[in-house]
Protein backbone atom coordinates (compact mmCIF):
# COMPACT_ATOMS: atom_id res chain seq x y z
CA UNK A 1 0.00 0.00 0.00
CA UNK A 2 1.34 3.31 -0.99
CA UNK A 3 1.88 5.83 1.99
CA UNK A 4 0.56 8.79 2.14
CA UNK A 5 2.84 12.01 1.92
CA UNK A 6 3.22 14.57 5.00
CA UNK A 7 1.23 16.85 3.51
CA UNK A 8 -2.27 14.52 4.15
CA UNK A 9 -1.68 13.77 7.46
CA UNK A 10 -3.92 14.77 10.19
CA UNK A 11 -2.33 17.37 12.37
CA UNK A 12 -2.59 17.79 16.25
CA UNK A 13 -2.77 20.95 17.39
CA UNK A 14 -0.19 20.14 19.85
CA UNK A 15 2.35 17.08 20.46
CA UNK A 16 1.30 14.34 23.56
CA UNK A 17 3.55 13.02 26.16
CA UNK A 18 5.77 10.57 24.24
CA UNK A 19 5.27 6.76 25.96
CA UNK A 20 8.43 5.29 27.62
CA UNK A 21 8.94 3.28 24.63
CA UNK A 22 11.80 3.51 22.15
CA UNK A 23 11.10 4.72 18.67
CA UNK A 24 7.31 4.86 19.53
CA UNK A 25 5.43 7.89 19.03
CA UNK A 26 1.39 8.12 19.07
CA UNK A 27 0.18 11.24 17.36
CA UNK A 28 -3.36 12.58 18.25
CA UNK A 29 -6.10 11.89 16.23
CA UNK A 30 -9.33 13.79 15.06
CA UNK A 31 -11.66 13.18 18.12
CA UNK A 32 -15.14 13.24 16.74
CA UNK A 33 -16.85 12.73 19.95
CA UNK A 34 -16.38 13.44 23.75
CA UNK A 35 -13.68 11.27 25.25
CA UNK A 36 -14.60 9.57 29.00
CA UNK A 37 -12.19 8.41 31.44
CA UNK A 38 -12.35 5.66 32.95
CA UNK A 39 -10.59 5.35 36.55
CA UNK A 40 -8.45 2.34 37.04
CA UNK A 41 -9.08 0.47 40.22
CA UNK A 42 -6.41 0.85 42.36
CA UNK A 43 -4.82 -2.56 43.14
CA UNK A 44 -3.97 -2.63 39.09
CA UNK A 45 -0.89 -0.83 37.59
CA UNK A 46 -1.35 -0.03 34.22
CA UNK A 47 -0.29 -2.44 31.67
CA UNK A 48 3.15 -1.87 30.40
CA UNK A 49 3.21 -1.98 26.73
CA UNK A 50 6.46 -3.35 24.71
CA UNK A 51 7.30 -3.90 21.13
CA UNK A 52 5.22 -7.43 20.88
CA UNK A 53 1.85 -5.86 22.27
CA UNK A 54 2.44 -2.74 20.31
CA UNK A 55 2.53 -4.79 17.20
CA UNK A 56 -1.18 -6.19 17.81
CA UNK A 57 -2.18 -2.88 17.55
CA UNK A 58 -3.91 -0.93 14.28
CA UNK A 59 -0.90 1.44 13.34
CA UNK A 60 -3.54 3.30 12.02
CA UNK A 61 -4.40 4.55 15.67
CA UNK A 62 -0.73 4.71 16.63
CA UNK A 63 0.41 7.46 13.61
CA UNK A 64 -3.15 8.50 12.40
CA UNK A 65 -1.72 7.49 8.83
CA UNK A 66 -1.23 4.02 7.23
CA UNK A 67 1.34 1.92 8.42
CA UNK A 68 3.95 1.05 6.14
CA UNK A 69 4.36 -2.34 4.53
CA UNK A 70 5.85 -5.03 6.68
CA UNK A 71 5.78 -3.48 9.69
CA UNK A 72 3.60 -5.57 11.83
CA UNK A 73 4.73 -8.98 10.11
CA UNK A 74 8.30 -8.15 11.15
CA UNK A 75 7.59 -7.35 14.67
CA UNK A 76 5.67 -10.66 15.13
CA UNK A 77 9.06 -12.81 14.16
CA UNK A 78 10.31 -11.77 17.22
CA UNK A 79 10.41 -15.20 19.13
CA UNK A 80 9.14 -14.73 22.83
CA UNK A 81 6.75 -16.47 25.32
CA UNK A 82 3.45 -14.05 25.21
CA UNK A 83 0.38 -14.42 24.97
CA UNK A 84 -1.21 -14.16 21.23
CA UNK A 85 -4.47 -12.36 21.03
CA UNK A 86 -6.97 -12.86 17.94
CA UNK A 87 -9.13 -10.25 17.11
CA UNK A 88 -12.04 -11.79 19.38
CA UNK A 89 -9.64 -11.67 22.32
CA UNK A 90 -9.79 -8.43 23.38
CA UNK A 91 -11.28 -5.10 22.77
CA UNK A 92 -10.16 -2.17 20.48
CA UNK A 93 -8.05 -0.10 22.18
CA UNK A 94 -9.16 3.36 22.77
CA UNK A 95 -6.70 6.38 23.53
CA UNK A 96 -7.05 8.73 26.58
CA UNK A 97 -6.25 12.68 24.92
CA UNK A 98 -6.34 14.40 28.16
CA UNK A 99 -3.82 16.58 28.62
CA UNK A 100 -1.03 16.94 31.24
CA UNK A 101 -1.92 13.17 32.20
CA UNK A 102 0.50 9.57 31.52
CA UNK A 103 -0.96 8.42 28.04
CA UNK A 104 -2.83 5.06 29.09
CA UNK A 105 -4.63 2.79 26.56
CA UNK A 106 -8.81 1.79 28.42
CA UNK A 107 -10.14 -0.74 27.31
CA UNK A 108 -14.13 -0.68 25.90
CA UNK A 109 -15.51 2.74 25.12
CA UNK A 110 -18.54 4.88 26.33
CA UNK A 111 -21.10 3.26 23.61
CA UNK A 112 -19.08 0.17 22.82
CA UNK A 113 -17.71 1.12 19.51
CA UNK A 114 -15.08 -0.09 18.27
CA UNK A 115 -12.49 1.07 15.74
CA UNK A 116 -11.46 -0.32 12.55
CA UNK A 117 -8.76 -2.64 12.41
CA UNK A 118 -6.06 -4.27 10.03
CA UNK A 119 -8.44 -6.99 9.29
CA UNK A 120 -11.18 -4.29 7.92
CA UNK A 121 -8.52 -2.67 5.94
CA UNK A 122 -7.85 -5.63 4.22
CA UNK A 123 -11.20 -6.84 3.34
CA UNK A 124 -12.04 -3.27 1.76
CA UNK A 125 -8.87 -3.78 0.23
CA UNK A 126 -10.30 -7.32 -1.36
CA UNK A 127 -13.46 -5.51 -2.22
CA UNK A 128 -12.03 -2.52 -3.89
CA UNK A 129 -10.09 -5.54 -5.65
CA UNK A 130 -12.47 -7.07 -6.99
CA UNK A 131 -15.09 -4.10 -7.63
CA UNK A 132 -11.42 -3.01 -10.33
CA UNK A 133 -11.22 -6.53 -11.69
CA UNK A 134 -14.99 -6.82 -12.56
CA UNK A 135 -14.86 -3.33 -14.12
CA UNK A 136 -12.13 -4.51 -16.45
CA UNK A 137 -13.61 -7.22 -17.54
CA UNK A 138 -16.74 -6.09 -17.89
CA UNK A 139 -15.51 -3.01 -20.08
CA UNK A 140 -13.29 -5.73 -21.76
CA UNK A 141 -15.94 -7.37 -22.81
CA UNK A 142 -18.42 -4.46 -23.75
CA UNK A 143 -15.51 -3.10 -25.65
CA UNK A 144 -15.09 -6.47 -27.45
CA UNK A 145 -19.00 -6.46 -28.28
CA UNK A 146 -18.39 -3.47 -29.91
CA UNK A 147 -15.98 -4.38 -32.01
CA UNK A 148 -17.68 -7.17 -33.02
CA UNK A 149 -19.18 -6.94 -36.64
CA UNK A 150 -21.37 -10.15 -36.68
CA UNK A 151 -23.58 -12.13 -34.04
CA UNK A 152 -24.02 -16.14 -35.01
CA UNK A 153 -26.81 -17.67 -32.62
CA UNK A 154 -26.23 -14.96 -30.13
CA UNK A 155 -22.41 -15.27 -29.90
CA UNK A 156 -19.81 -12.69 -30.89
CA UNK A 157 -18.10 -13.17 -34.41
CA UNK A 158 -14.15 -12.21 -33.90
CA UNK A 159 -13.61 -8.55 -35.74
CA UNK A 160 -10.46 -10.29 -37.00
CA UNK A 161 -11.79 -13.18 -38.45
CA UNK A 162 -14.75 -11.37 -39.90
CA UNK A 163 -12.64 -9.31 -41.61
CA UNK A 164 -10.22 -11.65 -42.46
CA UNK A 165 -13.03 -13.47 -44.45
CA UNK A 166 -14.82 -10.83 -45.80
CA UNK A 167 -11.91 -9.54 -48.20
CA UNK A 168 -11.06 -13.71 -48.59
CA UNK A 169 -14.36 -13.41 -49.99
CA UNK A 170 -13.90 -10.15 -52.13
CA UNK A 171 -10.54 -12.08 -53.40
CA UNK A 172 -12.38 -15.01 -54.35
CA UNK A 173 -14.95 -13.45 -56.40
CA UNK A 174 -12.24 -11.56 -58.19
CA UNK A 175 -12.39 -8.15 -56.68
CA UNK A 176 -9.03 -6.22 -56.34
CA UNK A 177 -8.86 -4.54 -53.59
CA UNK A 178 -6.13 -2.15 -54.57
CA UNK A 179 -7.45 -1.40 -57.75
CA UNK A 180 -8.15 2.38 -57.59
CA UNK A 181 -12.19 2.09 -58.36
CA UNK A 182 -12.82 -0.74 -55.73
CA UNK A 183 -14.30 1.81 -53.51
CA UNK A 184 -16.64 3.67 -55.96
CA UNK A 185 -17.27 -0.29 -57.27
CA UNK A 186 -18.10 -1.39 -54.12
CA UNK A 187 -20.24 1.56 -52.92
CA UNK A 188 -22.01 1.42 -56.32
CA UNK A 189 -25.88 0.45 -56.23
CA UNK A 190 -26.28 -3.61 -56.17
CA UNK A 191 -27.48 -5.22 -58.78
CA UNK A 192 -29.30 -7.51 -56.35
CA UNK A 193 -32.08 -5.23 -55.06
CA UNK A 194 -32.27 -6.84 -51.68
CA UNK A 195 -29.03 -4.65 -50.88
CA UNK A 196 -28.45 -1.20 -50.99
CA UNK A 197 -24.83 -1.21 -52.51
CA UNK A 198 -22.00 -3.64 -53.39
CA UNK A 199 -20.61 -3.53 -49.95
CA UNK A 200 -23.60 -4.57 -48.44
CA UNK A 201 -24.01 -7.65 -50.82
CA UNK A 202 -20.42 -8.94 -50.20
CA UNK A 203 -20.77 -8.69 -46.62
CA UNK A 204 -24.00 -10.46 -46.64
CA UNK A 205 -21.85 -13.18 -48.63
CA UNK A 206 -19.62 -13.43 -46.00
CA UNK A 207 -22.05 -13.40 -43.25
CA UNK A 208 -23.55 -16.35 -44.88
CA UNK A 209 -20.62 -18.28 -45.21
CA UNK A 210 -19.32 -17.88 -41.87
CA UNK A 211 -23.02 -18.71 -40.62
CA UNK A 212 -22.63 -22.25 -42.85
CA UNK A 213 -18.83 -22.65 -41.10
CA UNK A 214 -20.33 -22.59 -37.49
CA UNK A 215 -23.30 -24.71 -37.83
CA UNK A 216 -21.37 -27.85 -39.77
CA UNK A 217 -18.67 -27.04 -36.91
CA UNK A 218 -20.52 -27.03 -33.86
CA UNK A 219 -22.34 -30.19 -35.83
CA UNK A 220 -19.03 -31.64 -36.14
CA UNK A 221 -17.69 -31.62 -33.13
CA UNK A 222 -20.63 -32.66 -31.31
CA UNK A 223 -19.94 -36.39 -32.86
CA UNK A 224 -16.56 -36.18 -32.23
CA UNK A 225 -15.00 -35.08 -35.43
CA UNK A 226 -11.95 -32.15 -35.25
CA UNK A 227 -9.81 -30.50 -36.88
CA UNK A 228 -6.56 -32.66 -38.47
CA UNK A 229 -3.58 -31.78 -39.46
CA UNK A 230 -3.80 -31.58 -43.14
CA UNK A 231 -6.54 -28.76 -42.29
CA UNK A 232 -4.05 -26.61 -41.30
CA UNK A 233 -1.39 -27.73 -44.07
CA UNK A 234 -3.64 -26.24 -46.35
CA UNK A 235 -3.96 -23.67 -44.65
CA UNK A 236 -0.42 -23.02 -44.29
CA UNK A 237 -0.14 -23.22 -48.12
CA UNK A 238 -2.15 -20.20 -48.01
CA UNK A 239 -0.08 -18.52 -45.36
CA UNK A 240 3.36 -19.22 -48.26
CA UNK A 241 1.13 -18.08 -50.98
CA UNK A 242 0.88 -14.66 -48.85
CA UNK A 243 4.82 -14.85 -47.79
CA UNK A 244 5.51 -14.90 -51.26
CA UNK A 245 3.60 -11.84 -52.14
CA UNK A 246 5.01 -10.14 -49.28
CA UNK A 247 8.15 -11.11 -50.49
CA UNK A 248 7.64 -9.66 -53.59
CA UNK A 249 6.85 -6.72 -52.21
CA UNK A 250 10.03 -6.49 -49.72
CA UNK A 251 7.41 -6.21 -46.72
CA UNK A 252 7.22 -8.19 -43.67
CA UNK A 253 4.43 -10.78 -44.10
CA UNK A 254 2.31 -9.48 -41.07
CA UNK A 255 2.84 -6.08 -42.60
CA UNK A 256 1.52 -7.27 -46.17
CA UNK A 257 -1.09 -9.28 -44.26
CA UNK A 258 -2.87 -6.70 -42.24
CA UNK A 259 -2.06 -4.41 -45.41
CA UNK A 260 -4.41 -6.74 -47.47
CA UNK A 261 -7.17 -7.91 -44.65
CA UNK A 262 -7.47 -5.15 -41.69
CA UNK A 263 -5.01 -4.11 -38.88
CA UNK A 264 -6.74 -6.75 -36.50
CA UNK A 265 -5.65 -9.72 -38.72
CA UNK A 266 -2.56 -11.86 -38.08
CA UNK A 267 -0.73 -14.82 -39.20
CA UNK A 268 -2.54 -17.04 -36.42
CA UNK A 269 -6.10 -16.04 -37.19
CA UNK A 270 -5.67 -16.64 -40.70
CA UNK A 271 -4.53 -20.37 -39.80
CA UNK A 272 -6.97 -20.88 -37.68
CA UNK A 273 -9.94 -19.63 -39.77
CA UNK A 274 -8.84 -21.30 -43.00
CA UNK A 275 -8.34 -24.90 -41.41
CA UNK A 276 -11.76 -24.50 -39.77
CA UNK A 277 -13.24 -23.83 -42.76
CA UNK A 278 -10.96 -26.58 -44.37
CA UNK A 279 -12.52 -28.88 -42.26
CA UNK A 280 -16.12 -27.83 -42.37
CA UNK A 281 -16.08 -28.66 -45.97
CA UNK A 282 -14.87 -32.27 -45.79
CA UNK A 283 -17.17 -32.88 -43.23
CA UNK A 284 -20.52 -31.61 -45.12
CA UNK A 285 -19.07 -33.52 -48.37
CA UNK A 286 -18.09 -36.46 -46.57
CA UNK A 287 -19.42 -38.33 -43.22
CA UNK A 288 -22.26 -35.59 -43.13
CA UNK A 289 -23.73 -36.80 -46.45
CA UNK A 290 -23.07 -40.62 -45.52
CA UNK A 291 -25.08 -39.25 -42.80
CA UNK A 292 -28.11 -38.38 -44.89
CA UNK A 293 -28.05 -40.49 -47.75
CA UNK A 294 -30.61 -42.37 -48.91
CA UNK A 295 -32.27 -46.02 -48.68
CA UNK A 296 -32.67 -48.39 -51.30
CA UNK A 297 -35.87 -47.76 -51.17
CA UNK A 298 -35.96 -44.14 -50.86
CA UNK A 299 -33.74 -44.05 -54.24
CA UNK A 300 -35.83 -46.03 -56.18
CA UNK A 301 -38.45 -43.79 -55.77
CA UNK A 302 -36.76 -40.89 -56.51
CA UNK A 303 -35.54 -42.42 -59.60
CA UNK A 304 -38.85 -43.40 -61.17
CA UNK A 305 -39.83 -39.58 -59.98
CA UNK A 306 -37.52 -38.52 -62.81
CA UNK A 307 -36.20 -41.35 -64.98
CA UNK A 308 -35.37 -38.65 -67.60
CA UNK A 309 -32.35 -37.59 -65.06
CA UNK A 310 -30.99 -41.02 -64.33
CA UNK A 311 -31.29 -42.42 -67.87
CA UNK A 312 -29.36 -42.40 -70.96
CA UNK A 313 -30.62 -43.51 -74.65
CA UNK A 314 -28.93 -45.38 -77.39
CA UNK A 315 -30.32 -44.10 -81.26
CA UNK A 316 -29.30 -43.95 -84.75
CA UNK A 317 -29.40 -41.00 -86.88
CA UNK A 318 -29.03 -40.82 -90.68
CA UNK A 319 -29.70 -37.36 -92.90
CA UNK A 320 -30.15 -37.93 -96.24
CA UNK A 321 -29.76 -34.46 -98.62
CA UNK A 322 -29.30 -33.48 -101.92
CA UNK A 323 -26.49 -30.57 -103.30
CA UNK A 324 -29.90 -29.59 -105.40
CA UNK A 325 -32.85 -27.56 -102.95
CA UNK A 326 -35.46 -28.49 -105.69
CA UNK A 327 -38.62 -29.95 -104.18
CA UNK A 328 -38.48 -33.23 -106.31
CA UNK A 329 -35.13 -34.01 -104.75
CA UNK A 330 -36.86 -33.06 -100.87
CA UNK A 331 -39.84 -35.36 -102.12
CA UNK A 332 -37.22 -38.47 -103.42
CA UNK A 333 -35.35 -37.64 -100.07
CA UNK A 334 -37.84 -38.47 -98.25
CA UNK A 335 -39.40 -41.29 -99.59
CA UNK A 336 -35.92 -42.86 -99.57
CA UNK A 337 -36.33 -42.21 -96.12
CA UNK A 338 -39.42 -44.03 -95.44
CA UNK A 339 -38.08 -47.11 -97.59
CA UNK A 340 -35.82 -47.66 -95.39
CA UNK A 341 -37.77 -47.28 -91.98
CA UNK A 342 -40.11 -50.02 -93.36
CA UNK A 343 -37.21 -52.49 -95.04
CA UNK A 344 -35.13 -52.75 -91.50
CA UNK A 345 -38.60 -54.14 -90.04
CA UNK A 346 -38.70 -52.55 -86.32
CA UNK A 347 -34.84 -54.11 -86.20
CA UNK A 348 -32.42 -51.65 -85.28
CA UNK A 349 -29.50 -53.96 -86.23
CA UNK A 350 -30.60 -53.29 -89.78
CA UNK A 351 -31.05 -49.74 -90.08
CA UNK A 352 -27.58 -49.02 -91.92
CA UNK A 353 -27.66 -51.72 -94.57
CA UNK A 354 -30.99 -51.39 -95.45
CA UNK A 355 -29.74 -47.29 -95.84
CA UNK A 356 -26.43 -48.39 -97.34
CA UNK A 357 -28.99 -49.25 -100.94
CA UNK A 358 -29.72 -45.64 -101.00
CA UNK A 359 -26.12 -44.24 -101.29
CA UNK A 360 -22.80 -44.44 -102.76
CA UNK A 361 -19.16 -43.62 -102.85
CA UNK A 362 -17.98 -43.18 -99.23
CA UNK A 363 -21.38 -42.63 -97.50
CA UNK A 364 -22.31 -46.42 -98.64
CA UNK A 365 -19.15 -47.54 -97.19
CA UNK A 366 -19.47 -45.86 -93.60
CA UNK A 367 -23.53 -47.67 -93.99
CA UNK A 368 -21.30 -50.77 -94.36
CA UNK A 369 -20.09 -51.14 -91.05
CA UNK A 370 -22.54 -52.45 -88.35
CA UNK A 371 -23.83 -49.62 -85.72
CA UNK A 372 -21.76 -47.00 -87.96
CA UNK A 373 -24.49 -44.52 -87.14
CA UNK A 374 -25.14 -45.37 -83.47
CA UNK A 375 -25.07 -42.73 -80.38
CA UNK A 376 -24.88 -44.61 -76.88
CA UNK A 377 -25.66 -43.07 -74.32
CA UNK A 378 -27.07 -39.67 -74.89
CA UNK A 379 -28.27 -37.78 -71.69
CA UNK A 380 -31.19 -35.80 -71.41
CA UNK A 381 -29.37 -32.57 -71.27
CA UNK A 382 -27.44 -33.55 -74.26
CA UNK A 383 -29.70 -32.35 -76.54
CA UNK A 384 -30.28 -28.91 -77.91
CA UNK A 385 -33.40 -30.04 -80.48
CA UNK A 386 -36.23 -30.10 -77.73
CA UNK A 387 -38.32 -32.26 -80.49
CA UNK A 388 -35.36 -35.37 -80.59
CA UNK A 389 -35.41 -34.81 -76.60
CA UNK A 390 -38.74 -35.45 -76.42
CA UNK A 391 -39.40 -37.79 -78.70
CA UNK A 392 -36.38 -40.21 -78.03
CA UNK A 393 -37.54 -39.91 -74.15
CA UNK A 394 -40.95 -41.06 -74.44
CA UNK A 395 -41.98 -43.49 -71.16
CA UNK A 396 -43.86 -46.02 -74.55
CA UNK A 397 -40.62 -45.80 -76.99
CA UNK A 398 -39.55 -49.21 -77.38
CA UNK A 399 -36.65 -50.46 -79.26
CA UNK A 400 -37.10 -50.60 -82.85
CA UNK A 401 -39.06 -47.56 -83.39
CA UNK A 402 -38.20 -44.72 -86.00
CA UNK A 403 -39.17 -41.18 -86.87
CA UNK A 404 -38.73 -38.83 -89.64
CA UNK A 405 -37.94 -34.88 -89.07
CA UNK A 406 -36.93 -32.59 -91.21
CA UNK A 407 -34.56 -29.92 -91.20
CA UNK A 408 -34.88 -26.12 -92.73
CA UNK A 409 -34.78 -27.18 -95.94
CA UNK A 410 -37.49 -30.38 -95.65
CA UNK A 411 -34.81 -32.79 -96.47
CA UNK A 412 -35.23 -35.83 -93.74
CA UNK A 413 -33.56 -37.21 -90.84
CA UNK A 414 -33.96 -40.36 -89.18
CA UNK A 415 -34.08 -41.09 -86.03
CA UNK A 416 -33.83 -44.98 -85.12
CA UNK A 417 -34.80 -45.87 -80.90
CA UNK A 418 -32.51 -48.54 -80.04
CA UNK A 419 -32.32 -49.24 -75.92
CA UNK A 420 -32.68 -47.11 -73.46
CA UNK A 421 -30.89 -48.05 -69.80
CA UNK A 422 -30.17 -46.65 -66.31
CA UNK A 423 -26.68 -44.63 -66.35
CA UNK A 424 -24.16 -47.36 -65.33
CA UNK A 425 -21.00 -46.26 -66.04
CA UNK A 426 -19.53 -45.41 -62.25
CA UNK A 427 -18.79 -41.98 -61.13
CA UNK A 428 -14.84 -40.73 -61.21
CA UNK A 429 -14.01 -37.82 -58.46
CA UNK A 430 -11.21 -36.37 -60.29
CA UNK A 431 -8.93 -33.20 -59.65
CA UNK A 432 -7.10 -31.28 -62.54
CA UNK A 433 -5.35 -28.13 -63.05
CA UNK A 434 -5.27 -26.84 -66.52
CA UNK A 435 -2.55 -24.44 -68.00
CA UNK A 436 -3.38 -22.25 -71.13
CA UNK A 437 -1.31 -20.46 -73.26
CA UNK A 438 -1.74 -18.10 -76.15
CA UNK A 439 0.10 -18.45 -79.46
CA UNK A 440 0.50 -14.45 -79.46
CA UNK A 441 2.38 -14.29 -75.92
CA UNK A 442 6.08 -13.64 -76.42
CA UNK A 443 5.37 -11.94 -79.41
CA UNK A 444 6.85 -8.08 -78.97
CA UNK A 445 4.45 -5.27 -77.09
CA UNK A 446 2.25 -7.76 -77.00
CA UNK A 447 0.95 -8.82 -73.51
CA UNK A 448 -1.04 -11.99 -73.01
CA UNK A 449 -0.42 -14.90 -70.97
CA UNK A 450 2.02 -17.71 -71.67
CA UNK A 451 4.07 -18.64 -74.28
CA UNK A 452 3.86 -22.50 -75.24
CA UNK A 453 7.01 -23.24 -73.23
CA UNK A 454 6.00 -21.42 -70.37
CA UNK A 455 2.98 -23.36 -69.85
CA UNK A 456 5.05 -26.39 -70.56
CA UNK A 457 7.60 -25.97 -67.82
CA UNK A 458 4.62 -24.38 -65.15
CA UNK A 459 2.67 -27.76 -66.43
CA UNK A 460 5.61 -30.00 -65.47
CA UNK A 461 6.67 -27.98 -62.38
CA UNK A 462 2.74 -28.42 -61.24
CA UNK A 463 3.13 -32.09 -62.09
CA UNK A 464 6.39 -33.17 -60.08
CA UNK A 465 4.81 -31.78 -56.95
CA UNK A 466 1.94 -33.57 -57.13
CA UNK A 467 1.59 -37.55 -55.40
CA UNK A 468 -1.69 -36.86 -52.90
CA UNK A 469 -4.96 -35.26 -53.44
CA UNK A 470 -3.91 -32.58 -50.77
CA UNK A 471 -1.23 -31.86 -53.07
CA UNK A 472 -3.71 -30.98 -55.71
CA UNK A 473 -5.89 -29.00 -53.13
CA UNK A 474 -2.55 -26.91 -52.98
CA UNK A 475 -2.05 -25.81 -55.75
CA UNK A 476 -5.50 -23.56 -55.30
CA UNK A 477 -3.10 -21.20 -53.18
CA UNK A 478 0.20 -21.72 -54.24
CA UNK A 479 -0.91 -20.06 -58.10
CA UNK A 480 -3.54 -18.36 -57.40
CA UNK A 481 -1.89 -14.81 -59.04
CA UNK A 482 -2.14 -17.68 -61.93
CA UNK A 483 -5.66 -18.79 -61.45
CA UNK A 484 -6.83 -15.07 -61.24
CA UNK A 485 -5.61 -13.76 -64.30
CA UNK A 486 -7.03 -16.93 -65.80
CA UNK A 487 -4.32 -18.40 -66.92
CA UNK A 488 -4.57 -21.55 -64.54
CA UNK A 489 -7.59 -22.94 -63.99
CA UNK A 490 -8.03 -25.37 -60.68
CA UNK A 491 -10.54 -28.37 -61.41
CA UNK A 492 -12.71 -30.57 -59.09
CA UNK A 493 -15.06 -32.42 -60.44
CA UNK A 494 -16.56 -35.11 -58.26
CA UNK A 495 -19.03 -36.42 -60.68
CA UNK A 496 -17.24 -36.94 -63.97
CA UNK A 497 -19.39 -39.60 -65.91
CA UNK A 498 -18.11 -40.65 -69.89
CA UNK A 499 -18.71 -37.58 -71.84
CA UNK A 500 -18.15 -34.65 -69.85
CA UNK A 501 -14.54 -34.03 -70.78
CA UNK A 502 -13.57 -34.47 -74.36
CA UNK A 503 -10.72 -36.39 -76.32
CA UNK A 504 -7.26 -37.37 -74.25
CA UNK A 505 -8.77 -35.98 -70.77
CA UNK A 506 -12.20 -38.44 -71.23
CA UNK A 507 -9.57 -41.69 -72.53
CA UNK A 508 -7.47 -40.97 -69.52
CA UNK A 509 -10.09 -41.15 -66.95
CA UNK A 510 -12.59 -43.94 -68.17
CA UNK A 511 -9.55 -45.82 -69.19
CA UNK A 512 -10.68 -49.69 -68.25
CA UNK A 513 -7.22 -49.57 -65.98
CA UNK A 514 -7.58 -46.04 -64.32
CA UNK A 515 -7.17 -47.05 -60.18
CA UNK A 516 -7.39 -44.16 -57.55
CA UNK A 517 -3.98 -42.38 -56.98
CA UNK A 518 -3.23 -42.17 -60.68
CA UNK A 519 -2.16 -38.65 -62.15
CA UNK A 520 -1.09 -37.91 -65.64
CA UNK A 521 0.09 -34.58 -67.82
CA UNK A 522 -1.51 -34.88 -70.68
CA UNK A 523 -1.52 -31.90 -74.00
CA UNK A 524 -4.23 -30.49 -75.42
CA UNK A 525 -5.19 -27.90 -78.24
CA UNK A 526 -4.94 -25.36 -75.95
CA UNK A 527 -2.47 -25.99 -73.17
CA UNK A 528 -2.10 -28.44 -70.81
CA UNK A 529 -3.90 -30.56 -67.98
CA UNK A 530 -2.30 -32.40 -64.62
CA UNK A 531 -5.39 -34.98 -63.91
CA UNK A 532 -5.13 -36.79 -60.80
CA UNK A 533 -8.01 -39.75 -60.19
CA UNK A 534 -9.14 -39.32 -56.45
CA UNK A 535 -11.58 -41.96 -56.14
CA UNK A 536 -13.69 -44.20 -58.48
CA UNK A 537 -17.26 -45.27 -57.31
CA UNK A 538 -18.61 -48.67 -56.40
CA UNK A 539 -22.12 -47.55 -57.34
CA UNK A 540 -23.67 -47.30 -61.15
CA UNK A 541 -23.81 -43.62 -61.45
CA UNK A 542 -27.57 -43.28 -61.47
CA UNK A 543 -27.00 -44.40 -57.88
CA UNK A 544 -24.82 -41.98 -56.81
CA UNK A 545 -27.00 -39.46 -58.44
CA UNK A 546 -30.27 -40.42 -56.77
CA UNK A 547 -28.28 -40.77 -53.55
CA UNK A 548 -26.78 -37.40 -54.15
CA UNK A 549 -30.10 -35.67 -54.98
CA UNK A 550 -31.73 -37.44 -51.33
CA UNK A 551 -28.74 -36.10 -49.72
CA UNK A 552 -28.60 -32.73 -50.68
CA UNK A 553 -31.86 -32.15 -50.35
CA UNK A 554 -31.66 -33.46 -46.79
CA UNK A 555 -28.45 -31.72 -46.42
CA UNK A 556 -30.45 -28.32 -47.21
CA UNK A 557 -33.37 -29.25 -45.15
CA UNK A 558 -30.56 -29.64 -41.94
CA UNK A 559 -29.20 -26.43 -42.83
CA UNK A 560 -32.53 -24.42 -43.64
CA UNK A 561 -33.70 -25.57 -40.11
CA UNK A 562 -30.44 -24.76 -38.47
CA UNK A 563 -30.43 -21.14 -39.94
CA UNK A 564 -33.42 -20.32 -38.50
CA UNK A 565 -31.48 -21.32 -34.75
CA UNK A 566 -27.84 -19.85 -35.97
CA UNK A 567 -29.71 -16.62 -36.82
CA UNK A 568 -27.13 -13.77 -37.95
CA UNK A 569 -27.25 -10.13 -37.21
CA UNK A 570 -25.01 -7.08 -38.03
CA UNK A 571 -23.21 -4.96 -35.29
CA UNK A 572 -23.00 -1.24 -37.27
CA UNK A 573 -20.29 -0.27 -34.89
CA UNK A 574 -18.15 -3.34 -35.46
CA UNK A 575 -18.89 -3.15 -39.25
CA UNK A 576 -17.70 0.91 -39.53
CA UNK A 577 -14.18 -0.65 -38.40
CA UNK A 578 -14.21 -3.13 -40.77
CA UNK A 579 -12.40 -1.49 -43.80
CA UNK A 580 -12.66 -2.71 -47.67
CA UNK A 581 -9.36 -1.29 -48.43
CA UNK A 582 -7.17 -1.97 -45.41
Amino acid sequence: MKKRDNKNKVRAPEALPEIKESNILIEESEVTEPVEEIPLPDEEEPVKQNLATMASIDPDLLTGEEAAEGSAPALKTEEKEETKFTANDIDPIKLNMEPKEDAVFAPGGKDGKRHMGLGFLITMVIIVIIAVGFSLFYEAGLKEKLRSPLIINGQYVDSAEFSFMYHYVLIDNGVDIFASDTPEMLAAESVDEKYATTRDYFLDMTAQEMQTIQILYDDATSKGYKIESKHYELARAYIDWLQGKADELGVPLDTYIKGVFGNQVDEQCILNTLAKKYFTEDYSSGAKLTELQASDEQAEEAYLDNRNAYDTVSYKMLRIRYEQRDEAFVETANLHASQIIEAMGHDPALFESCAAEYFSGEAADRLATPDSTLIPEARYSDFTHDDFRDWLFDASRVSGDAQIFTDSDGFPIILCFVSRQRQQTPLRDVRMVHITYDPMAGTEGYEGGFSISEAQTLAQEIYDQVNTENDMQEMENLYNDYILSGTVEVIHSADTYPGKYSGIVDEWIFSDDRESGNKAFLETSDGYYIVYMVSISENPEWYDRVNSFIRMRNYQAFLSEMETEYEYEFVQAGLDAIQDVP
